[in-house]
């Protein structure tokens, strides 16, 4: 499961970086428009809800620990809407600070 959150951050990191400019537009044009702002709404709704379906699926095969899945699933969605803004902003984010933030994620998941 470490391999598949890690996975899930570099790949939005990549991803962000290889469409700097749609994702750029995005976080603008996101914030401009009511009717963009509910979809980002509903589509970060959505992801939180699948994350916390999984990491509460973990909890319950006793993989992790965490408490609360749905608090531990709004942080790392939150940790991933970041990552890709950063990304797309700076164009190349250190592998240090991606490693940084995949340990953090496994922290948050209880896969440290």
């Amino acid at each position: 499961e470490r391999v598949r959150i890690a996975g899930w951050l570099r790949d939005t990191a990549e991803g962000a970086r290889r469409e700097r400019g749609v994702v750029r537009a995005w976080h603008v044009y996101s914030n401009a428009d009511e009717a963009v702002v509910k979809a980002r709404r509903e589509a970060v709704d959505a992801a939180v809800d699948r994350v916390a379906g999984y990491l509460e699926a973990l909890r319950e095969q006793h993989v992790t620990a965490i408490s609360s899945s749905r608090f531990a699933a709004y942080a790392l969605v939150a940790l991933v809407v970041a990552l890709g803004r950063d990304a797309a902003l700076e164009g190349n984010v250190a592998a240090a600070k991606i490693e940084g933030l995949v340990s953090l994620a496994w922290d948050l998941c209880g896969l440290s």
